[in-house]
């Protein structure tokens, strides 16, 4: 009988310390969800996400230069779309194919800081700041078609 009683005490005490073990588990991916959520709201107040970005082919000189209110992002989002094989300008597409990714070069060329001037538009902004770097890059290569 005493030792069924130390027995479950064991037992009791095992239980209890997986327990704890199991809460500071879960305390601590709450905290995880509240950093990435956290972190996820002080990006998404940054004032220089805009900007113009750039890919080139260094095997062809062909290059595609645009203009994005999260320029990262769109980054992003150009370079899993190629990698899916899903990207909608055709050339650019074969191109990443071809090359396996390597020809090609993805940069961000200028950040654009938002301006609290009522008067300022952003879109505005993006697109001059875009036609300027068209216009500078015209001499290197042509352009991927849209």
């Amino acid at each position: 009988m005493k030792q069924d009683l130390i027995k479950n005490q064991q037992d009791s005490t095992q239980d209890h310390e997986q327990y704890n073990q199991n809460s500071d588990q879960n305390s601590g991916q709450q905290n995880h969800k509240h950093k990435n959520k956290q972190g996820r709201e002080d990006y998404k107040q940054q004032d220089d996400r805009a900007g113009i970005y750039r890919v080139y082919n260094t095997e062809t000189g062909m290059q595609w230069i645009d203009s994005s209110a999260d320029v990262q992002g769109a980054l992003n989002r150009m370079q899993f779309e190629l990698k899916l094989g899903s990207h909608r300008r055709h050339a650019l597409q074969a191109d990443f194919k071809v090359s396996a990714g390597k020809a090609l070069q993805f940069e961000i060329l200028e950040r654009i800081r938002k301006k609290v001037d009522p008067s300022w538009n952003l879109q505005e902004a993006l697109e001059q700041a875009r036609t300027l770097w068209r216009e500078e890059f015209a001499a290197i290569g042509a352009f991927y078609t849209a």
